[in-house]
């Protein structure tokens, strides 16, 4: 299951973005009362990274680990700063904003980084500020309003990142999210909250900005990207880039459409042509959400047509398997009621610290009591083998592995793994090589030993004639949130996170990549986790999004399996994560796991799809199974189990 590289390696980071941006009024004015009362200090310099010319009038805060104010300050014109403090300070941040220039269109922007800087307790500090471009969103609400940050944050956020910049792959790149401020800011004050969204990014490259709870006019809250028709906007350092988001949105959504059904997009172009000559911006955004809202809505028709289409001129698929998960222990009634639906293939999760050999021989009994593997196969389950390598909490590492040397540690992984494979290499049919080696390790064994660990175990699998192996995460798991905070030499401080493609696509892994037979991929629209996984929640996107990103992924020249999909069939008060067409219900569910079923069996690269919960009962995303906690069947099971039913039919 995707846990967003561990709740604890990205505490940093989700904290940082409390405060990126324009330090708030309360919290310079808090500084101010206390700094009286302080008699340490730190003393520093802040410069322009390229040229090493000092940076004049800065903006400096310190705070602690927690984001609570310690003291502020501003830098001389020769760049210096001295920050008062009462008692030295083991760890905190320094939040730095150097002055903004002000555009044409009456917007401040900056030409250098402004960042916040993971402090560990320096008494002098040498900052160097990298040159910067700023994509500012100009966007309006339904009301024909001017959206400024405390709106989109409103809409909702993902470890308080509300906005990513990404390549015209769909893979993050560094962007710092910051407000910047027009007129009517800058008469407040320029608080926070009053800001217009900007990502920070550096000068002369290609950007693909991209909004994640953007509330659709009829179609939902949806994770939207602007791409310039697929070109992507290329930001320079003279100028920032303002984008009139609403238009944006709705000519990228019209540029997918017309990639995929060119003859059904010429009418979206005429309204969006006429939206743009609108005189006023709320009307050219009204008329431009309309767009929108239509163009997405007809896409995921007309792409469920053409793939049920696809699948009644084809027939049946030897090939493909519908999979499904039941967290430990083994619920024979559960898995009975999806075999009953036409699932053949059931996901185990062998943790290392659950099934743990230490060294010696698999205790089979043991193992069969608690997931029942045998049993599965009477039920006429294939088995895949899921979390055996996986540098993850929640006791899939052993307690002992908190002690190893990363070394030791790999290769008592690949022993356990071994021990494993000796048991049930020849009777499992997919075996997972690595669990989310992108976003995932709480244990923080360097990148090199964590690709030489996927590498080995890919070859190990790979020696089992007829065992599939492959890896598995998500596409995105961080959304831009490792950008939040720097080291003082400007790397993001929490750095291990990447999106699975470019993840993928490295030079390091490519040894293992080569050795699998397939890739697997997680999808959990609109996510909202259980307690267990801190309450995370996400966005969503559209069903035809899978399409795309199908597409990006058959480029690494691999059978690709669906191998976590859910999404809840409720929206509970409280919740801001994401939706597709309207707040979740039992129907919305089954008719977005129609369409995405439907996707990946029409697709020939596409083998396998697995629901990740059979009941509400253990389901990671609350209320995501197929049977709520009673066990009785949903809507959506009914629905799956009539398509798998009627495509199993000659």
């Amino acid at each position: 299951m995707r846990t967003s590289a561990s709740l604890r390696r990205n505490r940093l980071a989700r904290a940082g973005l409390r405060w990126a941006g324009h330090v708030p009024l309360a919290l310079v004015a808090a500084l101010s009362i206390s700094a009286a009362a302080q008699s340490a200090s730190i003393s520093g310099n802040i410069s322009a990274a390229a040229s090493g010319k000092p940076i004049s009038y800065a903006f400096v805060a310190l705070t602690d680990s927690s984001f609570a104010p310690v003291a502020q300050t501003s830098t001389s014109t020769g760049g210096e700063f001295e920050i008062a403090i009462e008692k030295p300070l083991a760890h905190g941040y320094i939040l730095v904003q150097p002055p903004a220039s002000v555009t044409k269109d009456g917007i401040e922007t900056y030409a250098l980084a402004p960042r916040v800087y993971a402090y560990a307790g320096e008494t002098s500090l040498n900052i160097r500020l990298p040159n910067a471009a700023c994509i500012v969103l100009r966007a309006y609400d339904t009301q024909g309003r001017l959206m400024r940050w405390e709106d989109f944050r409103a809409r909702g956020a993902i470890g308080d990142q509300f906005m990513v910049a990404t390549d015209t792959s769909d893979c993050a790149v560094e962007a710092t999210c910051w407000p910047v401020f027009d007129d009517e800011a800058v008469k407040l004050g320029r608080p926070r909250e009053k800001g217009l969204p900007a990502l920070v990014v550096a000068p002369g490259h290609v950007y693909v900005p991209q909004v994640l709870f953007w509330e659709t006019r009829g179609y939902g809250k949806l994770h939207l990207r602007a791409d310039n028709g697929g070109a992507g906007f290329n930001v320079t350092a003279s100028q920032p880039l303002i984008i009139d988001l609403n238009l944006e949105l709705a000519r990228t959504a019209v540029s997918d459409l017309a990639h995929r059904f060119s003859g059904d997009a010429a009418a979206f172009d005429v309204a969006l042509e006429k939206a743009k000559g609108l005189r006023g911006a709320a009307e050219r955004a009204a008329a431009a959400d309309a767009v929108l809202a239509d163009a997405l809505k007809l896409r995921d028709e007309l792409e469920l047509k053409r793939a049920r289409d696809t699948i009644a001129n084809r027939g049946p698929r030897a090939d493909f398997s519908f999979g499904v998960f039941e967290g430990s222990p083994y619920d024979a009634q559960a898995f009975q009621i999806a075999r009953d639906a036409g699932f053949d293939l059931a996901t185990v999760l062998l943790g290392w610290g659950w099934t743990d050999a230490r060294g010696g021989a698999i205790d089979r009994t043991a193992i069969e009591q608690t997931f029942g593997i045998e049993r599965l196969r009477k039920q006429g389950f294939q088995v895949k083998a899921h979390g055996v390598v996986w540098l993850q909490d929640y006791g899939i590492l052993p307690d002992r592995a908190r002690g190893m040397q990363p070394d030791a540690l790999r290769d008592a992984m690949l022993q356990q793994e071994k021990a494993l494979l000796d048991a049930y290499g020849d009777t499992f049919a997919v075996w997972e090589a690595m669990n989310e080696p992108n976003v995932t390790n709480v244990v923080d064994v360097p990148r090199e030993i964590v690709a030489g660990l996927f590498a080995q175990s890919a070859q190990s699998i790979a020696a089992h004639e007829n065992l599939t192996g492959l890896v598995n995460s998500a596409h995105e798991g961080d959304y831009g949130r490792r950008f939040a905070v720097h080291t003082l030499d400007n790397i993001p401080a929490n750095d291990w996170n990447r999106t699975y493609l470019a993840y993928l696509n490295g030079a390091d892994v490519g040894p293992a990549v080569s050795q699998l037979d397939a890739i697997g991929l997680q999808l959990y629209p609109g996510f909202h986790f259980n307690e267990s996984f801190g309450g995370l929640q996400g966005p969503a996107t559209t069903p035809s999004w899978l399409i795309d990103t199908i597409e990006r992924y058959s480029a690494l020249k691999k059978p690709i399996h669906i191998t976590e999909f859910s999404l809840p069939s409720s929206y509970q008060p409280g919740w801001t994560s994401g939706y597709w067409r309207e707040q979740w219900t039992e129907q919305t569910q089954a008719d977005y796991a129609e369409m995405v079923f439907t996707f990946a069996y029409a697709n020939p690269n596409v083998h396998s799809i697995t629901w990740w919960d059979i009941t509400d009962t253990k389901s990671s995303v609350v209320t995501g199974g197929l049977c709520d906690a009673s066990g009785k069947p949903k809507l959506v099971l009914d629905r799956l189990a009539k398509l798998i039913a009627s495509w199993k039919s000659p």
